[in-house]
């Protein structure tokens, strides 16, 4: 990535923790990383931001993931983001409300910092923009 445009990444969790676990997969590339701990300050940021990246984890305090969801992947500013949701295994029957959803992919917590690398560049590449070739985990 060019350094005077890097990549914004938009990070939806509430815990500080899981935002040093993204500060770490990021670390050697030269990308934007913002942090909500809930959906009305990740619906600001997305706007404000305009991130081609999110992750957001449905289990944010506030209860409103999945509002925060849609109006991202349905707001005119927003429309081109690449959503990941973010999840735990205990969770799978919630994938229905994903799919209905229309969000880019799924991923279940725990997950590996490849694992998240990968897709990253995965679903940008498939936007136009520049990354290494790889195989999508989807």
């Amino acid at each position: 990535m060019e350094a005077s445009h890097p990549v914004k990444v938009l990070i939806v969790n509430h815990e500080p923790l899981v935002w040093d676990l993204f500060r770490a997969i990021f670390f050697e590339r030269d990308w934007q990383l913002f942090f909500a701990a809930d959906s009305k300050d990740a619906l600001e940021m997305a706007w404000n931001h305009q991130p081609p990246l999110v992750f957001i984890d449905v289990t944010v305090p506030d209860g409103l993931a999945w509002i925060a969801i849609d109006r991202i992947k349905h707001h005119q500013r927003t429309s081109h983001a690449k959503v990941v949701v973010l999840m735990s295994i205990e969770q799978e029957l919630q994938k229905t409300k994903v799919q209905r959803l229309d969000v880019d992919a799924l991923m279940f917590k725990p997950f590996n910092l490849r694992q998240v690398r990968e897709l990253s560049e995965s679903l940008l590449q498939k936007d136009g923009m520049p990354g290494s070739p790889i195989a999508s985990l989807r």
